[in-house]
């Protein structure tokens, strides 16, 4: 019973990102998140501010205005046309069903150019009108993420001419959508499982997951309710209780799995597990696939719970600060100080942006102040070029604290150091961050 315990709980490990990942997308297409309002598939929808302590997204950034599109191909082809932007940095994301990162347009993948691409559905292949390159998806849904850089409110109107050309279109005559899986809640029921099951016969894995699958998890005869023994049914009951409790414990004890150094984790492989999917501007190179699918899998699903539609390191390179210098939890009842001997490497731009615990949020202030970075307005640097950072629940009393002081909130919290277009020495891990050190109020 016990080794089939373990099972459910790797299978729920295993099938996590992808329900909550379509939960999301579902949400978005709906309702919209970030400030983006719901615009149905198959059409962007362009968020006219920066996300807030309002937002509920898990570990959104405060960098860049939100353009999303849940995308469903059942219903054939789609164009995709986007501006050109030489001057100011946006990066488009396309992630599919199960979280994979599999294609980058933008800045960096497409070189800001103007472009037109075709979007096509798993193992298309019809004839496309015109000689555009193309994006092959993995799975028939999936969501199109485009953040662009934003310096300032008076900012705001160019970035919105630039939302303004980012289209997406039908190739062919409109066919009608194959609706997403619903599925009906009852109280005795396995919800997620029974979900989870729905989203994968929809949306099939990888043919090497598929085989992974079908061999570790035999014995729980996941899309075989019917054939389950008692035994199969208690153990995925309480993987389907307990399953997000789980990974939380383990997200929060992954300090053993990862590279932390001076408190932060300097994984830079947190979305590294797509090994199968590259298209237009997504790396294949060994440095940026996890070799070890078991490895690969669980990194998936924490990068999910902690930070859903994170990017490669080669686009934007995460550091989560989980620990002051006396490898103790941060909490918004002591004050911190982090001081850069000099500001972090960066080819785009950088930011430190402050969330709460559990729920990865931004966290409400009274300076309405969610991250601080390079471009925030009125930044003291000192003479030598140092640059400290004040981390802490109550407001500083020295203005010039003030000035470098990232609100925190009165519990535990857990900021992220974003670095946007890395330089080498990141990428290569030749790149220490400073201790959060504890200063006396």
């Amino acid at each position: 019973m016990e080794q089939l315990q373990k099972k459910a709980f790797e299978a729920f490990t295993y099938l996590f990102p992808l329900v909550f990942n379509i939960q999301q997308i579902k949400r978005y297409v709906k309702i919209g998140v970030e400030g983006t309002g719901g615009a149905g598939f198959n059409a962007f929808s362009h968020a006219s501010y920066l996300a807030d302590a309002d937002s509920d997204f898990v570990s959104v950034n405060n960098d860049t205005i939100y353009s999303l599109a849940g995308i469903n191909l059942s219903g054939g082809p789609l164009l995709l046309e986007l501006p050109e932007s030489k001057e100011k940095y946006y990066v488009g994301q396309f992630v599919d069903a199960w979280t994979n990162n599999f294609a980058y347009v933008g800045s960096r993948g497409t070189n800001g150019e103007q472009s037109k691409i075709y979007l096509v559905p798993p193992k298309f292949t019809g004839e496309l009108p015109k000689d555009y390159p193309i994006i092959e998806f993995p799975t028939e849904i999936g969501v199109i993420l485009i953040r662009y850089a934003i310096d300032a409110a008076d900012d705001l109107p160019n970035v919105q001419k630039l939302q303004q050309q980012t289209n997406l279109s039908p190739v062919f005559d409109k066919i009608a959508l194959q609706p997403v899986p619903e599925i009906e809640q009852s109280k005795d029921s396995l919800s997620f499982f029974d979900e989870a099951i729905a989203y994968m016969t929809a949306f099939p894995a990888s043919e090497q997951d598929q085989q992974m699958i079908e061999q570790n998890f035999a014995d729980l005869h996941l899309t075989s309710p019917e054939l389950r023994s008692d035994e199969a049914k208690v153990a995925l009951k309480k993987a389907n209780d307990e399953g997000v409790a789980y990974l939380r414990k383990l997200l929060d004890n992954n300090k053993e799995n990862n590279a932390y150094i001076n408190g932060w984790d300097m994984n830079l492989q947190a979305f590294d597990y797509n090994n199968q999917f590259f298209e237009i501007g997504a790396l294949s190179d060994s440095q940026y696939v996890i070799a070890d699918r078991p490895k690969a899998i669980m990194t998936r699903a924490l990068s999910a719970l902690g930070a859903l539609w994170g990017n490669n390191a080669y686009e934007a390179a995460y550091f989560f600060l989980w620990e002051d210098e006396d490898e103790n939890p941060l909490l918004g009842t002591e004050n911190y100080q982090i001081t850069f001997d000099s500001p972090p490497p960066v080819n785009g731009f950088w930011s430190l942006t402050m969330y709460n615990m559990p729920e990865f949020f931004l966290v409400a202030n009274e300076l309405n102040r969610y991250s601080i970075g390079d471009r925030t307005e009125g930044l003291h640097y000192e003479r030598d070029g140092s640059l400290t950072i004040y981390l802490s629940n109550e407001k500083p009393s020295d203005p010039e604290k003030i000035a470098n002081w990232l609100p925190a909130p009165a519990g535990q919290f857990r900021p992220i150091l974003r670095l946007y277009l890395p330089k080498d020495e990141v990428l290569q891990a030749n790149f220490t961050l400073p201790v959060a050190k504890k200063i006396k109020k």
